[in-house]
């Protein structure tokens, strides 16, 4: 299970995404090779994208959603939204 978590500057959870298994299922058959952050996501790890790199993960994620089947594209849709609001903190997947 990936969990998803906004956490500020200090370690500490701000928010936390409900729907962790939708971004396993977007990993599910890889990351698309040209991807900037979805690529680097540690199923086993933490990753943390800073605030300048999440318009760019919010847009795979987009991108993402729309080849996606429409129960898990409302899902994956909800996740970008998620990141998109993240404002100045960090947030670790």
């Amino acid at each position: 299970m990936i969990d998803i978590l906004r956490v500020d500057e200090r370690g500490s959870i701000e928010a936390e995404f409900p729907d962790s298994e939708a971004l396993h299922a977007v990993l599910a058959n890889g990351p698309p090779p040209n991807s900037c952050c979805l690529r680097f996501i540690d199923l086993y790890g933490d990753t943390t994208f800073n605030r300048l790199q999440l318009p760019v993960l919010a847009a795979e994620l987009g991108a993402a959603a729309a080849k996606a089947t429409p129960a898990l594209q409302r899902r994956v849709d909800a996740l970008a939204a998620f990141v998109e609001t993240a404002g100045p903190s960090h947030t670790r997947t």
